[in-house]
């Protein structure tokens, strides 16, 4: 996914972009805060 969203050549570039939105920020992942949020989830 990252790839092709990279590569705007790429045949599904603009399907996949448009797809995601304009806010998609693929540096945004934050591994700690997503298992915070599973724990939590998780304890019910």
């Amino acid at each position: 996914m990252l790839t092709v969203v990279a590569d705007a050549d790429h045949e599904e570039h603009d399907d996949l972009v448009e797809w995601l939105g304009d806010d998609f920020d693929p540096e945004a992942f934050d591994i700690d805060e997503v298992n915070d949020m599973l724990a939590e989830w998780r304890e019910g």
